[in-house]
């Protein structure tokens, strides 16, 4: 199996850089807003997961039978509620303390869009490894921790010490999966050839 250096060598990069980020956004911020920040996240990637394979089953479907019914999609789209769902009632049932997240309007429509563009990065990227089209995927990536390199930047340059601005960046960090899903027409089309 051929593997691109160029994917590889992007990964360790933007790993480094995003470790070095998340070091740089703990010292700009109070332990208690890095606890709020770590829990955004962490739901996030609950959220992200509770999709259990179904939007790459959509995307497979596609690529293999060039569409896909209005019943099939009806029905993953009605699991994929119900596994987000569940996800969230687990919190709810396991009683962890997330009010004071929840009540915050903001930290809600921030995860909200983060799950959306999750969910299409993962159609875009699984679409972009199946086409091999390595050199997209890398520069999305770039593009998608941009986002959130600039906003670390930017507070460390202006001392700013918000929470809510990283939260946004982590919410924001997929769109640029989004914009090239909707100027791409070949994410459209059929795959297969």
């Amino acid at each position: 199996m051929y593997i691109s250096k160029v994917f590889i060598l992007s990964r360790y990069f933007l790993t480094a850089l995003t470790f070095v980020a998340i070091l740089a956004i703990s010292a700009q911020i109070s332990t208690a807003d890095f606890g709020m920040l770590s829990f955004y996240r962490l739901t996030l990637q609950y959220l992200l997961y509770s999709e259990i394979g179904l939007i790459q089953y959509i995307f497979r479907k596609r690529s293999a039978d060039g569409a896909v019914s209005d019943s099939d999609l009806n029905l993953i789209l009605t699991y994929l509620c119900i596994s987000v769902v569940s996800a969230c009632s687990i919190f709810a049932l396991l009683d962890f303390n997330y009010q004071a997240f929840l009540s915050n309007g903001e930290h809600v429509i921030f995860a909200v869009i983060a799950t959306i563009l999750g969910l299409v990065s993962k159609s875009v990227i699984d679409q972009l490894r199946v086409t091999k089209r390595v050199n997209w995927l890398v520069g999305l990536e770039f593009c998608s921790n941009l986002v959130l390199f600039g906003i670390v930047v930017y507070s460390w340059y202006y001392d700013l010490h918000d929470v809510d601005m990283f939260i946004g960046a982590y919410g924001l960090m997929m769109l640029p999966y989004l914009i090239f899903a909707l100027m791409n027409k070949n994410i459209w089309g059929k795959l297969k050839d």
